[in-house]
């Protein structure tokens, strides 16, 4: 995703630009966000702009229980720094646009929940047969393992 930034060239410090985007799918290196959202600020700096705001996304996760794979709405706020020399400490521009796919993969990557859950009371996987225990539960307490580990 893409911010053009002509505007705000030439202005002075502390000149801002409001801006709202969205994208039906959006490739955000190596993640797949979906019905993404942008809305933010722009701030004009001496020689440097940055963007603050809040994104929303539509993200595919994996359960950490059972493995299926399911959506889930994530928000998050945002904040980035953008100058056209390089700094380790800011994203690189050309002046004209600010390319948001890394700060908005970071936040996204960030506000995904640790343990991902489709439904806060999934059963998980059999430990021992390794079937989806929400489409068919059944029990193995009955059944004697072939070995026995120590």
């Amino acid at each position: 995703m893409q911010i053009d930034i002509t505007l705000l060239r030439g202005q002075e410090v502390g000149t801002t630009l409001n801006i709202t985007e969205s994208q039906q799918t959006a490739t955000l290196g190596d993640l797949a966000a979906h019905n993404l959202s942008v809305a933010a600020e722009v701030v004009a700096l001496e020689d440097s702009w940055v963007i603050r705001g809040t994104v929303n996304a539509e993200m595919e996760l994996e359960c950490s229980r059972c493995l299926v794979t399911y959506r889930e709405q994530v928000a998050t706020p945002f904040e980035a720094t953008f100058a056209v020399r390089t700094d380790e400490d800011a994203f690189q521009t050309d002046g004209a646009t600010l390319e948001l796919a890394t700060p908005l993969r970071e936040a996204l990557l960030l506000a995904i929940p640790l343990a991902p859950l489709h439904d806060p009371d999934c059963l998980g996987l059999c430990v021992v047969c390794g079937k989806d225990l929400n489409e068919e539960p059944h029990d193995h307490a009955s059944a004697t393992p072939e070995k026995t580990v120590d």
